[in-house]
């Protein structure tokens, strides 16, 4: 194993665990474990508080004719965890096509339009379902 660990970079990710190897022991040393959601090319999803400042539809999917989850009422925040592109929503003068994934109080989850969240095109939320 010592000789296969000196033909990797001093951090090696293995199975979803980060391994270092110092250069003082000939050794791992685990130093994070983390949930790649099977995609080693995409970060840990990194749940994001965002604020709804016009009312909108929660949806169970990012398209506009799904089942209605919910309503999102101005002022109040949830939990949003990632934005994925779906259907184009116009509201006012904006339109989006990104949606942004919630978890609710109730611990159900639901889509809804970033056009409805404050802040940029993805409602504030970075990463990408």
């Amino acid at each position: 194993m010592a000789a296969w660990l000196r033909g990797h970079g001093p951090e090696t990710l293995i199975g979803g665990i980060l391994i270092a190897v110092t250069t003082s022991v000939v050794g791992a040393v685990v130093t994070g474990m983390f949930d790649t959601g099977g995609d080693d090319d995409k970060p840990p999803t990194q749940a994001t508080r965002v604020l709804v400042w016009a009312q909108g539809k929660v949806k169970e999917g990012p398209i506009a004719k799904s089942k209605n989850v919910t309503t999102a009422k101005p002022g109040n925040y949830y939990t949003g965890m990632c934005w994925t592109a779906g259907d184009k929503v116009t509201y006012r003068e904006y339109s989006n096509d990104k949606w942004v994934r919630l978890q609710l109080p109730d611990s159900r989850t639901g889509y809804i339009s970033a056009i409805f969240l404050k802040g940029n095109d993805q409602g504030g939320v970075p990463n990408e379902c």
